[in-house]
């Protein structure tokens, strides 16, 4: 066999891999047991709902992971959550809970957001870093999920006996006078934890919020990210496919699933990597080789600048372009829907490995947005003749200033995003253009009628 027909079917079988990776049904196998909570801080009503929330949790056998200055302002609210007053701790937790259980029951039926599945877990975190191509690829043979009307009543029994037995344990239990403590009842994350090798404990993340929550989550683990279960409580909630109205049915839902299992979107992300010129005296700067792996996009633009930004565009080491514009958007597909679709550039679906190279309000009528494919090393220069520095973010945050002869260089990142879909990744992505961008939403055509 000749070898280019050798490397075409080798391309054939590559795609027909990720295609089943996009298509296969994950499942726990070891029943997870360490949740971490990201959400927003000092807003008062998303702090108590979600110490409510880790507090049921708590109720599941849980470990739960919070910010504690999330803690402090929920203590400081309340500061004795055991005390006997008109509406206890427990008392409130039983109100809440039954009524979340009523609301999920009563959507199940009309909605998708309280799909769930009873059944037994399994015995170790996934890992979508270290599984086999053909362990992943096995995960396309099993059943496909099942529909969310047909789960209505499955769910609402879930969470009748997942309440149950929480009131049950609960009830079982002896209480104690003393006011706990919330270094006795929750464990703490911060920064540094997320970076340091105990982060790896952690088996779910749990976001509520909006998608600014997701990235936030993601960009605290800078290498292997756990799978990510987003809620939407904020403004667009294109990332975050779970409605917060069935937190408990879905969440159930994501911890108990059955051998259908569930689906995952792996999402790309960039490793950036700074380089700076070397230093009159020698001395290397201090940022430089600083590598950041971003879900979203890196953004280079003119800063404070009243000059456009010029910069000299790399690709694979081969000069591609000289970009003279307020700045450049580097995409990944998570990212097309963000900074770069305001800037003019095409929406990717987020299994399409790609780079998405956008100007922003370039000084000519041709330089138009690009596609690169995730193969290439980009990089981006501010030539050593230019009139002014130029800027730099990623994800939003570190902004920094690149100085003439600074660089910025981008890749596809070993490290992906799991975020796991609330039916599959193509229905959450069309879905959420469609609610979220009004994508492509226009009154039908009317039948022409002569009078």
């Amino acid at each position: 066999m000749s070898n280019h027909t050798t490397l075409a079917m080798t391309a054939v079988g590559l795609r027909e891999h990720a295609k089943k990776i996009g298509q296969a049904h994950t499942r726990w196998e070891a029943p997870p047991k360490t949740i971490m909570i990201v959400t927003k801080l000092h807003d008062p009503a998303l702090v108590a709902l979600t110490v409510d929330a880790a507090r049921w949790l708590k109720t599941l056998g849980m470990t739960v992971l919070l910010q504690r200055e999330l803690l402090e302002q929920s203590f400081a609210a309340d500061p004795d959550p055991n005390s006997d007053s008109d509406s206890p701790a427990e008392h409130r937790h039983d109100t809440t809970t039954a009524a979340a259980a009523a609301d999920a029951a009563a959507d199940a039926s009309d909605t998708t957001g309280a799909a769930a599945a009873a059944g037994a877990a399994g015995a170790a975190a996934f890992d979508p870093l270290t599984a086999s191509h053909a362990s992943i690829a096995s995960f396309a043979s099993m059943a496909s999920m099942a529909s969310v009307s047909s789960l209505a009543s499955e769910e609402s029994s879930l969470v009748s006996d997942s309440l149950a037995a929480s009131a049950a344990s609960a009830a079982a239990a002896p209480r104690s006078d003393s006011p706990r403590s919330p270094e006795d009842e929750f464990g703490f994350w911060d920064e540094a934890f997320c970076a340091s090798p105990a982060a790896s404990e952690v088996d779910i993340v749990v976001t509520f919020g909006g998608d600014g929550t997701v990235l936030f989550a993601a960009w605290l683990f800078q290498q292997k990210v756990p799978p990510i279960v987003p809620f939407n409580l904020g403004s667009l909630g294109f990332l975050t496919v779970f409605d917060h109205a069935a937190f408990k049915a879905s969440l159930l839902r994501v911890l108990q699933s059955d051998e259908t299992g569930l689906r995952m979107n792996f999402r790309m992300r960039f490793s950036c990597t700074v380089r700076r010129k070397p230093r009159s005296d020698g001395a290397p700067a201090l940022d430089d080789g600083a590598v950041y792996n971003i879900i979203n996009d890196l953004v280079v633009d003119r800063g404070p600048s009243p000059y456009l930004s010029q910069l000299e565009l790399y690709g694979n080491e081969k000069h591609l372009t000289t970009v003279q514009a307020d700045g450049l958007v580097i995409a990944t597909p998570t990212g097309s829907t963000a900074y770069s679709l305001s800037a003019g550039g095409s929406v990717v679906h987020p299994d399409v490995s790609a780079i998405l190279v956008t100007p922003i309000c370039p000084h000519t009528l041709s330089f138009r947005p690009m596609i690169l494919p995730d193969t290439m090393d980009v990089k981006i220069v501010v030539p050593r003749d230019s009139r002014a520095t130029a800027w730099v973010s990623f994800d939003g945050r570190h902004r920094v200033q690149l100085q003439p002869g600074d660089s910025i260089q981008v890749c596809a990142s070993k490290y992906p995003v799991p975020t796991v879909c609330f039916k599959d990744q193509s229905s959450d992505w069309f879905h959420g253009l469609e609610e979220c961008l009004a994508w492509n939403r226009r009154e039908r055509q009317k039948k022409l009628t002569l009078s």
